[in-house]
């Protein structure tokens, strides 16, 4: 029996030396959901897609050619649900006010 070929979003992730976890981490998705997508599941939903074209710089249609293209007024709300989703990082003294102490 023959291993099918390695899917688009696993090469793409090994050509810029991530592991699944650090992909997933990334792209703040669960990483079971990455192994997933790499062995062949179609996202349903077009978030975590978006979110892992995002965070290997690519268009989703370069991963799942196969993905219909939603209407702009879709592909804008998954794309900004995606951005909202992403962690931001801020510095650690963000928020506190220095005191005039001793």
């Amino acid at each position: 029996m023959q291993k099918p070929p390695p899917h688009r979003l696993r090469q793409l992730r090994a050509a810029r030396g991530l592991t699944g976890l650090a992909l997933a981490k990334l792209a703040d998705v669960p990483q079971p959901q990455v192994w997933r997508f790499e062995h062949g599941t179609t996202p349903k939903g077009l978030v975590a897609a978006f979110k892992l074209a995002a965070a290997l710089g690519v268009a989703v249609t370069d991963i799942w050619p196969e993905l219909p293209q939603p209407a702009p007024q879709q592909r804008r709300r998954a794309v900004a649900e995606a951005v909202r989703a992403r962690p931001t990082r801020t510095p650690k003294n963000q928020g506190k006010r220095k005191t005039g102490g001793k």
